[in-house]
């Protein structure tokens, strides 16, 4: 059965000047894939978009929603974290910055 996980999103802040701004849906034993996109997010400003299949994040393979998030909200501000989707078939390689 699919899930949908809403994660709360953040708007940005001083002490949260980039938020990740994803819906997200666990596949099971593949990664998150994203259900949607946050107009300003730093998830936008990566180029991730609807319908990607978030494949790993940071050294984490077939990331769960859950561990998107908290490897995202870890990371340093200003530092990047890197994330492998699945496009239409082809992989790609972003950095979201924290």
């Amino acid at each position: 059965a699919s899930r949908v996980v809403q994660l709360p999103i953040r708007a940005p802040s001083t002490e949260n000047a980039a938020f990740l701004g994803l819906g997200m849906r666990r596949v099971a034993r593949v990664g998150t894939e994203v259900t949607r996109v946050v107009y300003g997010s730093a998830s936008e400003a990566a180029g991730i978009v609807t319908g990607d299949l978030i494949t790993a994040i940071g050294s984490i393979n077939a990331p769960t929603p859950a561990q998107i998030a908290s490897t995202f909200e870890a990371t340093e501000s200003g530092k990047l974290v890197i994330v492998a989707v699945s496009r239409n078939g082809t992989h790609r390689v972003m950095a979201l910055q924290r």
